[in-house]
């Protein structure tokens, strides 16, 4: 965790890229933005293959959005987001069966 501007959001049609850190500092600011996005899409899809670092809060933010907006997919992680979601079992919960893993 380094400072507030270390994850970026890049939207490409309905799917939002992000990449960098998922943590307390920019999970609830992600999830947000997210929101306001998924409210002009109507459907979200969400590319973490650029995550590079995920705590509890991140993956708390990622339930919230998962819950808040039913459609949600997530359909690429990156191997530390990947390892997150296996150890806390929500893996099923959140991720597509047939994901794109980072290397």
């Amino acid at each position: 965790m380094t400072g507030p501007d270390t994850l970026s959001i890049e939207q490409r049609g309905i799917c939002a890229v992000l990449s960098g850190e998922l943590d307390i500092l920019s999970g609830p600011r992600m999830a947000l933005s997210l929101i306001r996005l998924a409210n002009r899409a109507q459907r979200l899809e969400l590319d973490l293959s650029g995550v590079t670092f995920m705590d509890a809060c991140g993956l708390r933010a990622l339930l919230w959005l998962k819950r808040a907006l039913p459609t949600l997919r997530i359909v690429a992680v990156s191997p530390r987001v990947e390892r997150v979601l296996m150890m806390t079992e929500t893996y099923v919960l959140l991720a597509d069966v047939q994901l794109e893993h980072a290397s």
